[in-house]
């Protein structure tokens, strides 16, 4: 009887075991954000004013700051990327919300208006 008893113990064990197992292993790893904490940079020359164009994820946020002529202007929102494109979202303070896309390619993030961002 007691043998009994201790083959249904270690049976149960096992079984356990296997179940955390199964679990530990079936389980996929969500995928990186690669963007996630990195810093981007564009400088450009537009109308003969050199502006700096600084760009920071920070999952799932982000900021990005332009300056030209000692002065700065800092925009924020959110973003998402699927495949090689990073979709932005960024809401105004009058609740309008607005979207833009850009294109990964190596250490190169380029937007639709043709800006070409280095990664830092």
């Amino acid at each position: 009887m007691k043998k009994m008893a201790n083959k249904r113990l270690w049976l149960g064990m096992l079984v356990i075991a296997l179940a955390f197992g199964m679990t530990v292993v079936g389980c996929e790893e969500e995928p990186k954000d690669e963007l996630d904490g990195t810093t981007w940079e564009y400088i450009g020359n537009e109308s003969g004013v050199t502006a700096t164009w600084v760009l920071k994820f920070n999952s799932p946020n982000f900021t990005l700051t332009i300056s030209a002529q000692g002065q700065s202007v800092t925009n924020s929102g959110t973003y998402s990327v699927s495949g090689n494109t990073v979709t932005f979202t960024v809401t105004d303070e009058d609740g309008e919300t607005g979207t833009g896309t850009g294109t990964i390619s190596g250490n190169k993030l380029t937007f639709l208006g043709g800006q070409e961002f280095t990664k830092k």
